[in-house]
C-alpha cells in the first residue's frame, strides 16, 4: 500500500473515531486513572500555592498536553465546578523560574467573585482546573524606546510576566523601563521583593508604587491616584511606549493623560466596560434562545451576558471584556450595540461577544 493510501486510511479511521467516540465519556473514565488525562480537554493540576499579598494568592499549575503555553502578557481562561456549576474567568499567566513546564496565575480575592474566592480560599494542591487556550496581544514593544508600565491592582500580573522576560536577557538592557503601580495599601502590593531586586539585574529599571489609602514610608513609594503630575517630569515621554492594565476607570484615565503624548499606548482593562447611560436604558426587549426554545424579556441597560445570568442561564464566559471570545455565540437577527465602541450592528453575526454587547431590539440567538 502506498504512503498516500495509508495516510488516507488513517484519516478515515480518525474521522470515524471522531464521529463515534463520546469525548465526555472517555474523559470521565480517563480522569479516574489520572485527573489530568483527557482526550481533548486542556487542564492543569495545582502543584503549589503561595500568598502573593494580603488578599491574593499565586497558584503554580502543571498543565496537561492539551494546553498551549502562553506567551508573556497573555491571559488564559480558568474554570472549575462550584456547587455543580462550572465557573470560568480569565487570568494573566506568568512563567515559573527554572521550571518551563509550569505556569502560574496570581488571583486577587474579589468581593462577590465566585471563582476568585474559591481559588483564594479553597483551592489546594492536587486540585485540577479546566483551562482555555492563551489569548491577548499584550506584548513587549519591539522597538528599543523607553517603556512605561502602568498597573493598578490586579493589573500587575501581566506586567510581572513581561518584566520576567525583560530580566531574563543575557546582558543588561539599555532600554529604560519604569513600572508605575497603584494599590490601596502596601500590604496589597504583589511581587514587591522581586520588583525591588530587579534593578540589580537590569539597572535601567525603576519602580514607583503609589498608595491611594496609605502614607508613603519607603523610597519607592508615593501617594495618590494617577494624575498628570506623575509624568510631568518624565524624560523622553514622546518616544515612550506605554502598556497599561487595571480597572476600566484607571485605564480610561491613563489614556486621557498620556495617549496623545507618547509614541504608542496599549491597554487592557480587567473590569467590564461601563455602559453609557441613555434614554433607552429602562426599555426591555425579547431575546429568543433558539436551542433552548426560550424567550426572555431583558433590559437594554446591561450587557446581554449579565442579562442571561440574571435569568439563571450559565452561559460560557471568560474575560468578560471582549477579548477571549469564550462567550461568543451566533446572532441570527436583531440589533446590538458594542459597549466599548458604541457601534451598532444589525446584520447576522456568527460570533457575537455577549459580554460587551447589549440589545437594541428583539434578538434571536443560537443558544
Amino acid at each position: 500500500m502506498s504512503s498516500n493510501a495509508t495516510l488516507t486510511t488513517w484519516q478515515r479511521l480518525a474521522g470515524f473515531a471522531e464521529a463515534v467516540i463520546d469525548h465526555n465519556t472517555v474523559n470521565f473514565w480517563a480522569s479516574k486513572l489520572n485527573p489530568l488525562w483527557s482526550i481533548n480537554q486542556p487542564m492543569a493540576r495545582i502543584v503549589a500555592r503561595t500568598e502573593a499579598a494580603s488578599n491574593s494568592v499565586t497558584l503554580i499549575l502543571k498543565p496537561n498536553r492539551h494546553v498551549v503555553m502562553p506567551q508573556a502578557g497573555q491571559h488564559i481562561t480558568v474554570a472549575t465546578d462550584i456547587n455543580g456549576v462550572r465557573i470560568a474567568r480569565s487570568y494573566s499567566t506568568s512563567s515559573v523560574a527554572e521550571q518551563p513546564g509550569l505556569l502560574a496565575i496570581t488571583v486577587k480575592q474579589i468581593e462577590g467573585g465566585r471563582l476568585s474566592n474559591w481559588l483564594c480560599l479553597q483551592a489546594r494542591e492536587g486540585d485540577v482546573l479546566y483551562l482555555g487556550q492563551p489569548f491577548g496581544d499584550f506584548q513587549w514593544p519591539a522597538q528599543q524606546h523607553p517603556v512605561l508600565l502602568l498597573a493598578a491592582g490586579s493589573g500587575i500580573t501581566p506586567m510581572i510576566s513581561l518584566l520576567r522576560q525583560y530580566a531574563a536577557q543575557q546582558l543588561p538592557s539599555k532600554q529604560v523601563v519604569q513600572l508605575h503601580y497603584w494599590v490601596r495599601s502596601r500590604e496589597e502590593a504583589c511581587f514587591i521583593d522581586e520588583l525591588l531586586a530587579l534593578p540589580k539585574i537590569q539597572p535601567n529599571f525603576s519602580l514607583h508604587v503609589y498608595l491611594t489609602q496609605q502614607n508613603q514610608s519607603q523610597p519607592h513609594e508615593y501617594t495618590g491616584r494617577i494624575n498628570t503630575s506623575h509624568f510631568s517630569q518624565q524624560e523622553d515621554l514622546s518616544n515612550s511606549h506605554v502598556l497599561a492594565c487595571g480597572p476600566s476607570g484607571f485605564v480610561s484615565n491613563a489614556q486621557q493623560i498620556l495617549q496623545a503624548q507618547v509614541a504608542s499606548f496599549q491597554a487592557e482593562a480587567f473590569s467590564p466596560p461601563q455602559i453609557r447611560p441613555d434614554a433607552h436604558d429602562n426599555e426591555t426587549v425579547q431575546i429568543t434562545l433558539q436551542r433552548q426554545q426560550r424567550i426572555l424579556t431583558i433590559p437594554t441597560g446591561q450587557s446581554i451576558l449579565a442579562a442571561l445570568e440574571a435569568e439563571g442561564i450559565n452561559h460560557p464566559s471568560g474575560c468578560r471584556m471582549g477579548l477571549c471570545n469564550t462567550c461568543a455565540c451566533p446572532k441570527v437577527s436583531g440589533t446590538t450595540e458594542h459597549l466599548i465602541s458604541g457601534e451598532q450592528q444589525q446584520d447576522e453575526n456568527p460570533a457575537l461577544r455577549v459580554c460587551v454587547s447589549r440589545a437594541r431590539s428583539n434578538l434571536v440567538l443560537d443558544i
